[in-house]
């Protein structure tokens, strides 16, 4: 399984989605958007790229198999689907 996060240094969302893959043994490789302009251009890419559910704004977002899974409630929401593929 690869995970690709998306996060911003502070975000409580964001640290909770690394704690959770932290505490189930996943690793996953974080990019940290500080910058407002590379965030801006990130959402805009990934907008326009049709890769992503919804159009997003917020952090984290995340990625497994590169496919778009959303921030830390979609996480919470799909826990049992992607433990089973783990």
């Amino acid at each position: 399984m690869k995970v690709k996060i998306y996060t911003k240094t502070g975000c409580p969302f964001c640290i909770k989605a690394k704690q959770w893959f932290d505490q189930n043994g996943i690793s996953y490789q974080e990019t940290i958007l500080d910058n407002n302009q590379e965030r801006n251009d990130f959402y805009d890419k990934m907008n326009q790229s049709g890769k992503v559910k919804t159009h997003i704004r917020t952090v984290p977002q995340i990625f497994i198999d590169n496919e778009h899974i959303g921030g830390f409630t979609d996480l919470q929401a799909n826990e049992s689907k992607i433990l089973g593929n783990k």
